[in-house]
C-alpha cells in the first residue's frame, strides 16, 4: 500500500496541474460551431459614419442614445421626439439609423 502512495500523490498533482492549465488558457478568438455569438457590429447603425455618429453620441455606451446625449446634436434634437418612433424616450440604432437617413417624418438627415 505505501508503494502506491507516491504514485497517488503524482496521478493527483497531475491533474491538478491540468485543471490550472486549462482554466488559465486564453480563450479562442474565433466561435465555435454552432455558436451563436453576434458581432458588436451588428447591433449598430449601418455606414461607417452613422456608426461613428452613434458611438460619438451615446457618451454611456449602452447601445442607444437618451435625450440628453441627443442634446449634443442640434438637428437630432430638434428631432428626437419623430426619430422616437417607440416612444421610450431613447434611440436604438434602427430609430438614429432611421432619423439619419431623413427615414423619420419630419426629421431632417443628419450631417457629420
Amino acid at each position: 500500500m505505501t508503494k502506491h502512495v507516491p504514485l497517488l500523490i503524482g496521478a493527483i498533482l497531475l491533474g491538478a496541474a491540468g485543471a490550472v492549465s486549462a482554466q488559465t488558457t486564453a480563450p479562442s478568438s474565433t466561435p465555435s460551431a454552432g455558436s451563436s455569438t453576434v458581432a458588436p457590429e451588428a447591433s449598430q447603425p449601418s455606414g461607417s459614419s452613422s456608426t461613428q455618429q452613434f458611438a460619438k453620441l451615446d457618451k454611456d455606451q449602452d447601445g442607444m442614445i437618451s435625450k440628453k446625449e441627443a442634446s449634443k446634436d442640434t438637428k437630432l434634437s430638434k428631432g428626437f421626439s419623430t426619430a422616437d418612433e417607440s416612444k421610450d424616450g431613447k434611440l436604438d440604432p434602427a430609430e438614429f439609423a432611421q432619423f439619419e437617413a431623413g427615414g423619420s417624418e419630419g426629421s431632417l438627415p443628419m450631417t457629420p
